[in-house]
């Protein structure tokens, strides 16, 4: 979760995950263990709604994304927000 007060920036992606309907619990239960992710909502239709958070200094968002892509049954995976706090330590220092 995002937390104004962190030494270290977050940076998080919304993630919209359309799958097979056949593959989606399956695919949740997969994603749900990769570090960082985690999956909120399973549609009707086989979508599922994922965020990926980086831990701090890391940088495997966008390497994550791809491999969501890439996982049996996924159809498609989109990058539908993405947030970063990177500009607001420095001007919290400068505040200060």
């Amino acid at each position: 979760m995002i937390n104004l007060l962190e030494e270290e920036p977050v940076n998080l992606a919304g993630v919209a995950v359309r799958a097979r309907l056949e593959n989606q619990q399956q695919i949740a239960d997969e994603l749900s263990q990769w570090p960082g992710v985690e999956v909120h909502l399973l549609g009707e239709q086989g979508q599922l709604v994922v965020t990926v958070e980086e831990a701090p200094g890391e940088k495997y968002l966008v390497d994550t994304v791809t491999r969501i892509n890439h996982v049996p049954g996924v159809i498609a995976a989109s990058l539908i927000y993405s947030h970063s706090d990177d500009a607001l330590i420095p001007q919290q220092e400068k505040s200060q």
